[in-house]
């Protein structure tokens, strides 16, 4: 069984049609008999720490995927989560639930996270200048998409 999403914006050029495309892959191995349905048995094989999806988790890829683009991935991160609590994304749809629902720490339980990342979203819903704070991640994830989203 396989999971994919793939979130693509589109780019403003009259010449042709460029999108970029972010894509999210997981491949899972069907339970043999019913045992073996121990939730969650979708996420991954290995100890049981290794099979919670969590915040924790989704933030160590989202971190990962920005270096991949050669920027600093927590920096990053951390831009994006003030920039979603300065403008928040909840009138966009679908994508937009998602996106608060990724990028605002508040909107779970606490799993101990480390503080930069409260301090973030309090900083986005102060209205502080998200740029400023994390100057070293030079384009948000926001600014690759905000222009399609009005």
């Amino acid at each position: 069984m396989g999971l994919y999403l793939a979130l693509a914006v589109p780019l403003e050029d009259d010449s042709y049609t460029v999108s970029v495309s972010w894509n999210f892959e997981a491949n899972y191995p069907l339970p043999s008999n019913y045992t073996e349905l121990i939730l969650p048995f979708v996420l991954a094989s290995g100890s049981r720490s290794e099979r919670q999806f969590n915040r924790r988790n989704a933030y160590e890829i989202v971190e990962r995927r920005f270096a991949s683009y050669g920027l600093k991935g927590r920096q990053c991160l951390l831009r994006t989560i003030c920039e979603t609590a300065e403008s928040p994304l909840r009138h966009n749809g679908l994508v937009g639930d998602i996106l608060h629902i990724i990028f605002t720490p508040s909107s779970s339980a606490d799993e101990n996270l480390h503080p930069a990342y409260r301090t973030a979203e309090k900083r986005g819903r102060r209205g502080q200048n998200c740029r400023s704070f994390y100057p070293k991640c030079p384009l948000g994830l926001l600014d690759m998409i905000a222009p399609f989203a009005e």
